[in-house]
């Protein structure tokens, strides 16, 4: 089928480039490249892509030199605090040929958060620092248990590994629980993977939170779905409460109709597909906010499930770049500790530079246990959250006071000078 498609490819530059970047974005340049490079007969407009493609794999092995070791021995780490690896890597260990699988970053999943501060701790203390792009996130379910993700970066390179806390978030769609993990291994490294259901649920969450389906997504579903031993019934009843029966269908659909792979259940053709090119930030907010209101639609009045919606599309729409102002709510108080609210833990690094105000009355200032060795610091209308030496300032939609910036500098400074 490959020799035969080559070929008939346009020869427009314009055409191959567009085409070029939708492999890249649907991360499946590896694969296509492989493909490409194992044609006997091609096209100008193959050979063209191909050209291409290699720059683009050969720019990345270069970004991310020495990111094998560096995976490594972070999994090696979280594997001795109790981690388990999920999504990429979990997946790229069931491809017949690992490397054509696209790497992606390290995601190490936790059940609590003892466990995931302990890995924390140690990736601080060896050149990794808060990811620039992503500060911490933590959330409370129902239940009042912590649940989030903390992203750090390898000092100048490219890498990143992903602590996922508790249960999978699927943004305001609710909660995914992770069923089942099993035996595994990476580069050596034994470490409890997901298993074959757990990796569908968090495939169909992963498209449903991004309001957007891949390529990659259904590769992945294929890959591991073509030798016949997913079980399918506990995937829906995984997927059932978080509302992704939906969205693992059009994956089930693409997959099963792509590569006429019969053991992937035919569940419906999708009456309302995802998009597979990226869609505007107010379409992907439009799409969240009716989803969110259907889910929460089956478990509370329409008014709430409204409520939700809006909170919804009002997050994905605003800018939640750090800055200065008057935020409602000012701190994670403990009626503040919801599914709803989405808390983000703003690192020293991108705070430092901020204009603080004045500090109040060290005799104002209350400390409380936040999470598990994890305070909450409020004086009046500010707020931080110290942890150790890490003193972050927590915002939901961005804005920080100046007291907030005032505290958290002069903890910092305490800190320095005690240590």
């Amino acid at each position: 089928m490959v020799e035969a498609l080559w070929p008939e490819l346009p020869t427009d530059p314009g055409w191959v480039a567009d085409l070029s970047r939708e492999v890249k974005r649907h991360k499946v340049a590896d694969l296509v490249f492989h493909n490409l490079v194992a044609c006997p007969r091609k096209s100008p407009a193959a050979r063209m892509l191909a050209d291409d493609l290699q720059g683009h794999l050969d720019a990345r092995r270069e970004r991310r030199r020495g990111a094998l070791e560096a995976a490594r021995s972070a999994i090696e780490m979280g594997a001795a605090s109790g981690a388990h690896l999920i999504k990429g890597l979990a997946m790229r260990r069931l491809y017949p040929d690992p490397s054509l699988r696209h790497p992606g970053d390290v995601d190490l999943h936790f059940s609590s958060i003892e466990g995931a501060l302990i890995l924390i701790r140690q990736l601080l203390a060896h050149s990794w620092t808060w990811d620039a792009n992503e500060p911490p996130w933590l959330k409370w379910d129902d239940h009042g248990v912590p649940y989030g993700q903390w992203a750090l970066s390898r000092t100048g390179q490219a890498d990143r590994v992903d602590i996922h806390i508790g249960p999978y978030s699927v943004g305001y769609l609710g909660l995914l629980r992770l069923p089942e993990f099993e035996a595994g291994s990476f580069d050596g490294v034994a470490i409890p993977c997901a298993s074959r259901e757990t990796s569908i649920a968090i495939l169909a969450a992963h498209a449903a939170g991004d309001s957007l389906l891949s390529m990659k997504d259904i590769n992945d579903l294929a890959v591991i779905a073509q030798d016949g031993r997913v079980d399918w019934t506990l995937v829906l009843d995984v997927c059932r409460p978080a509302g992704l029966v939906s969205t693992l269908g059009q994956i089930m659909w693409w997959a099963r109709s792509t590569y006429g792979l019969d053991s992937i259940p035919n569940i419906g053709s999708p009456d309302k597909p995802l998009p597979m090119t990226t869609p505007h930030r107010w379409g992907r907010a439009l799409r969240i906010a009716h989803a969110t209101y259907r889910q929460c639609r089956l478990r509370t009045s329409p008014i709430h499930a409204g409520l939700r919606a809006w909170e919804a599309l009002r997050y994905y729409t605003v800018d939640l770049t750090p800055r200065v102002g008057h935020p409602r709510p000012v701190a994670p108080d403990r009626q503040f500790r919801t599914q709803s609210l989405c808390w983000r833990m703003i690192p020293m690094s991108m705070w430092h530079s901020m204009e603080a105000g004045a500090l109040t009355s060290r005799s104002s200032w209350s400390f409380e246990p936040l999470v598990d060795g994890v305070e909450l610091i409020r004086a009046v209308d500010s707020c931080v959250v110290r942890w150790g030496e890490e003193i972050f300032v927590p915002t939901v939609w961005g804005t920080v006071t100046r007291s907030s910036l005032a505290l958290a500098k002069a903890l910092a400074h305490e800190s320095s000078t005690t240590h």
